[in-house]
C-alpha cells in the first residue's frame, strides 16, 4: 500500500521485486532482493520482461508463445536457485510481454522495494549502459535498488545516507528505516564544491563529511 507523498507503508508492505534474466548480474540482484524480502518479511517477486514486438504478425509463427514457455522456464529456474539459497522466501513470478522499464515501473506502485542487476541480456539488455535503471530511477514509484557485482554475505553493518540539496524527507525516512532494521551504524553524508572566491586564495575545491550513528 502507498502512502501520500509515495512510499511504502510499513505496515502493509508490499512485494521486493527483482527483475531478472539470464546474465549473473541478474543472479546476484535475485539474491540481494531475496535478502531484503527475508528481512522485511514480505514475498519476492521474480519478473522476466520478453519486450516482444508490438507487431506479433510480422513475426514468425508461434514466436510469441516460444518466447513466453522460454520466459517462463527461466522465470522457474531463477526461483528454484533463490530458494535453494534462501529457504522459506516466499516467491511469486510475473512474466511481462512489455519492455523492462515499463514492466517494472507499472510494478513499483505496489512494491516496497525495486531490485536491478547493472546489467543485463535479454528484456534487461539495456542495463549494460544504465539505461533501464536510469528510466527507473526517475519513473519507479519506490525505492530503487542497482546491485553491484557479486551479493556478499548477509552483512549489513553500513547504511550511507547522501545529504544535498533536495529537501524531501523520503531519503531520510528510507535510509534510518533501513539503519534501524539491519541494526546497522548510518553515516550521513554531505560534500560540497564551492566557488574559488570561498576556497582560500590558491582556489580549488574542498569536501566535508559529516557522520551520524544510528541505533
Amino acid at each position: 500500500m502507498r502512502t501520500s507523498d509515495g512510499l511504502a507503508d510499513e505496515r502493509f508492505p508490499g512485494p521486493v521485486v527483482a527483475g531478472v534474466d539470464a546474465s549473473e548480474n541478474s543472479a546476484g540482484a535475485a539474491a540481494w532482493a531475496a535478502l531484503a524480502a527475508m528481512s522485511r518479511g514480505v514475498p519476492l517477486m521474480l519478473v522476466h520482461a520478453l519486450e516482444l514486438p508490438s507487431a506479433l504478425p510480422l513475426a514468425p509463427p508461434g514466436y510469441a508463445e516460444h518466447r513466453r514457455a522460454e520466459g517462463q522456464r527461466l522465470l522457474e529456474a531463477a526461483a528454484a536457485r533463490v530458494q535453494e539459497h534462501f529457504i522459506g522466501v516466499d516467491i511469486e513470478m510475473e512474466l511481462s510481454d512489455l519492455s523492462a522499464a515499463r514492466t517494472l515501473s507499472a510494478l513499483s506502485t505496489e512494491a516496497a522495494l525495486l531490485v536491478t542487476g547493472t546489467r543485463g541480456r535479454g528484456g534487461f539488455a539495456g542495463m549494460l549502459l544504465g539505461s533501464v535503471s536510469r528510466s527507473l530511477a526517475a519513473h519507479a514509484h519506490c525505492p530503487l535498488v542497482v546491485v553491484r557485482g557479486e551479493v556478499p554475505e548477509p552483512v549489513f553493518d553500513g547504511v550511507v545516507l547522501g545529504i544535498g540539496p533536495d529537501r524531501s524527507d523520503q531519503p531520510f525516512r528510507f535510509a534510518f528505516a533501513a539503519a534501524s532494521r539491519y541494526r546497522a551504524t548510518l553515516h550521513a553524508v554531505r560534500a560540497w564544491s564551492p566557488t574559488a572566491m570561498f576556497s582560500g586564495p590558491t582556489g580549488g575545491y574542498y569536501e566535508e563529511a559529516c557522520t551520524a550513528r544510528c541505533s
